[in-house]
């Protein structure tokens, strides 16, 4: 993939929030560092569809309580 070929799928604005979590599917693993971008991707209708045909089982469990852990914010691209 050329350079800067994944820019075109992100926003203009790259800031994120970071928070250590772990995955979202059985065995829940812990120690997952998590990056969620504050502006949203626009996607099209069809690709939820697509996405969950691909995933028939779901790869989310409910939302877990934030405990002890931090959230940290910045506002800067990151590569």
């Amino acid at each position: 993939m050329p350079d800067g070929a994944l820019d075109v799928l992100l926003p203009p604005c790259t800031e994120s929030y970071r928070y250590l979590g772990s995955t979202t599917t059985c065995p829940y693993a812990t120690g997952v560092r998590w990056s969620v971008l504050t502006h949203p991707v626009q996607a099209s209708a069809a690709a939820p569809a697509h996405y969950r045909s691909l995933f028939r089982q779901g790869n989310a469990r409910a939302v877990q309580p934030l405990g002890d852990r931090r959230i940290a914010g910045d506002c800067h691209r990151w590569w």
